[in-house]
């Protein structure tokens, strides 16, 4: 049986030390937007997108959380998503590897012209490279469309809002018959809503 998932990978809530989203918004954002999963990746932490599970549990809401975060490297912010503990700040982007794929975990690469290096080694490592950013040019994304390109990886489109008002500004839908970890890992993802906010320079994020 196919389903249909529509809702946002990479953003930040008032669990990182730069958001203000609280769970209760994104509860009341998922309604009015027909969203039916976040992907919330918070700074270094899990604890956001499972504060965001128990609200939904709590209220019986129709909505998949996605339990991930957005760590830092020593290469540069890299992605884990459908993880169950907490994975510490590395600064050996190896370790965090092994780490992520021990808890059968998929890696995202997010804004890879944003502070990464080793770019040509570490894009090998991961599932999906993020081809769109609300905070950045269109030249950037293209830059990373064509890293995805080159090295064969799946892309995805992230959004990486910190306030609830650019939360609506990047919408993804994945259609398929598997579940929606299947479906990140292996299926095509539509962009569905797709507005830049360029209101600040790159790394100030």
């Amino acid at each position: 049986m196919q389903k249909s998932y529509r809702g946002i990978i990479h953003f930040h809530s008032n669990f990182s030390f730069d958001g203000s989203i609280t769970v209760g918004e994104l509860i009341n954002f998922a309604e009015k937007y027909d969203i039916n999963f976040f992907a919330l990746t918070d700074h270094d932490t899990i604890e956001g997108s499972l504060a965001l599970k128990r609200e939904v549990e709590r209220k019986k809401a129709n909505i998949e959380v996605i339990i991930g975060a957005e760590y830092y490297t020593d290469v540069g912010d890299i992605i884990a998503l459908f993880i169950e503990k907490e994975i510490n700040r590395h600064s050996n982007f190896y370790d965090f590897i092994k780490d992520v794929r021990r808890q059968d975990g998929l890696i995202f690469l997010p804004h890879p012209y944003r502070w990464h290096t080793k770019l040509d080694e570490i894009v090998n490592y991961v599932d999906r490279v993020e081809v769109f950013n609300i905070a950045h040019s269109e030249e950037i994304d293209k830059k990373a469309l064509v890293l995805a390109n080159k090295y064969n990886k799946k892309i995805y489109y992230g959004n990486d809002a910190h306030t609830i008002n650019d939360l609506p500004n990047s919408i993804i839908e994945i259609k398929g018959s598997g579940t929606l970890k299947e479906l990140l890992k292996d299926g095509e993802i539509t962009q569905i809503v797709k507005k830049r906010v360029i209101r600040y320079e790159l790394g100030d994020l």
